[in-house]
């Protein structure tokens, strides 16, 4: 999956209600990692406004952003493959 891809499904995740109040894990990560780029990029926006805000710019995300939101979707991931149906 392209890095961008990543970046964006993992940006989704990270914008939504749930996982802002309480980021914990890989989510803990992206927040930190993201902080500044959703200040800079979307600052009055929040829940659904802020991630549809914060796809608009995916782009022009930082490289940190990316990387941390590309690891976090990757755990994700991880965790639904070794979590029994």
């Amino acid at each position: 999956m392209k890095r961008s891809m990543i970046a964006a499904v993992a940006l989704s995740v990270l914008t939504s209600s749930a996982a802002l109040a309480q980021p914990t894990g890989p989510m803990a990560a992206v927040a930190k990692a993201c902080a500044a780029d959703m200040q800079k990029f979307c600052p009055d926006k929040t829940g659904k406004e802020r991630h549809e805000c914060m796809m608009a710019n995916k782009d022009k995300i930082s490289d940190g952003c990316k990387t941390a939101a590309a690891e976090a979707m990757k755990a994700r991931q991880e965790m639904k493959a070794d979590k029994p149906n």
